[in-house]
């Protein structure tokens, strides 16, 4: 069964070789069979060569390897003691190994065992890992199809963690990149993919080892072998006879992340692999290259207000500053502040209010001048007013000036009446209520009292009106 895979990814592996790349843009001339170039971030792909073909995986099986322990184990300062187990199949003479070997018994920390696989490419780092974390090979193999189903690989299968040759272990460069997209979050892995060379302390079982990192894009070996790529970031470089060499990559440029995925360098010198992820590095920084700010901010005029409410114009200067590749004038806002009213800076925002570019600017012409401010009347003062009695026509106070003698006159002679007039009712006959001699004191009493009281009255009402017309 297996020499059957084996031979079915032979096949596929030929029939590649005349497929055409499925991405446009780049026309530089591509060599391995299965290459795939995309934005870390996004996922967005710019580049891809059969990326979904099956295609043996060598040395970057090491990236699931290291994957499941730091998903496994917090601390990477953890002491492992190695297991004989971890060594049983791993041969000194034909395997990667450090120098020495990691011997049984021997007590290193995780972190020191990832940096000698991933850095040093040693198998008997990886398998030193892999019984640690799995209690065993297989049982470390098992979480790592897991995983590997966890992160979308369905055209990935491992049956080891180091990466030897196996006709059943197989991946795409789609799914490595999937892979290698979760890895770069990671900044213990990331910092010692990045590094030129790492050292391990003496341990029990071995003295000081130093040794270089594998990928070429990160270090540089001599005048002749350098193809180191300012911009790389990390992981890992493979390659076994039976599969070509192969080559994980990452770099970063401007904010940009861009990793590449090439698996099946054929070349002659297996050299193809680093030139090509570098040309394919450039395209794709290219495409996210920071664009000038005045291309796309230019067009949005800019005002100032000052402290007193005057407004003026304001002249941007875009020299030598730039906005992301993808930045667009939609929604975007502008704010200028000042601290002198003669130059100032200009903020722009996007719509989600991210600040896109700070821009210097000069404060021009005077637009509209600041308002004056009103004048507000004083109120008048409203003195209350004197009520004063209101003085009666001059003919009027003439006029009852002239009769007091009358009213005096008038007053007696309404007296006289009343007096006679009430004596007179009280001696009559047939006025009022008669009375004769043989009614009680208090009746006549009673009876001529109210007789003289009704002429009283009568005759004092009569004074009064007399006075108020005539005084």
């Amino acid at each position: 069964m297996k020499r059957f895979i084996t031979l079915v990814l032979a096949v596929i592996l030929v029939m590649s070789l005349g497929i055409t790349a499925l991405a446009t843009g780049y026309t530089g001339e591509v060599d391995p069979i299965n290459v795939i170039l995309l934005n870390a971030d996004t996922g967005d792909v710019l580049y891809s060569k059969n990326e979904t073909s099956a295609a043996y995986s060598a040395g970057l099986v090491k990236l699931m390897t290291a994957y499941v322990t730091v998903k496994s184990i917090d601390d990477l300062d953890t002491v492992v003691t190695v297991s004989p187990a971890a060594l049983s199949n791993i041969n000194a003479n034909s395997d990667l190994t450090l120098y020495p070997p990691i011997a049984s018994g021997e007590q290193i920390t995780v972190r020191d065992l990832l940096a000698g696989m991933l850095v040093a490419s040693g198998n008997d780092c990886a398998q030193a890992l892999a019984t640690y974390v799995g209690g065993s090979v297989n049982g470390f193999v098992d979480l790592m199809n897991s995983y590997a189903s966890d992160l979308g690989m369905t055209g990935t299968k491992y049956t080891n963690p180091t990466g030897k040759h196996s006709g059943s272990q197989y991946t795409t460069a789609s799914d490595v990149a999937k892979l290698a997209r979760e890895i770069i979050k990671n900044p213990d892995l990331m910092e010692i993919f990045g590094a030129v060379s790492y050292t391990i302390p003496a341990t029990n079982s071995a003295d000081v080892r130093t040794f270089y990192n594998t990928n070429r894009l990160i270090c540089e070996y001599s005048d002749e072998d350098n193809y180191r790529y300012e911009y790389a970031t990390g992981l890992i470089a493979g390659y076994i006879s039976s599969s070509a060499a192969c080559l994980a990559a990452s770099a970063e440029k401007d904010g940009t992340k861009l990793i590449c995925i090439i698996l099946g360098d054929i070349s002659a010198t297996r050299t193809t692999r680093w030139t090509l992820a570098a040309d394919l590095f450039d395209f794709g920084f290219e495409k996210y290259a920071p664009i000038p700010a005045s291309d796309v901010l230019s067009d949005i005029s800019l005002t100032y207000t000052d402290e007193d409410g005057a407004v003026f114009a304001a002249e941007p200067d875009f020299t030598g500053i730039t906005v992301k590749y993808d930045t667009t004038a939609a929604g975007v806002t502008a704010t200028v502040t000042s601290e002198d009213g003669e130059k100032g800076t200009a903020v722009y925002k996007d719509a989600n209010g991210s600040t896109i570019a700070e821009v210097p600017v000069t404060i021009t012409e005077e637009l509209t001048s600041a308002p004056e401010e009103p004048v507000i009347p004083e109120e008048p003062v409203i003195e209350p007013p004197v009520e004063t009695p209101e003085e009666e026509p001059e003919e009027e106070k003439k006029e009852r000036v002239k009769h007091p003698v009358l009213a005096i006159i008038l007053s007696v002679i309404i007296l006289a009446a009343a007096v006679f007039g009430s004596h007179f009712a009280v001696k009559r006959k047939g006025t009022g209520r008669h009375t004769s001699e043989n009614d009680s004191f208090k009746v006549k009493f009673r009876h001529n009292f109210m007789t003289y009281l009704l002429f009283a009255v009568v005759a004092i009402i009569l004074i009064l009106i007399i006075c108020a017309i005539l005084i």
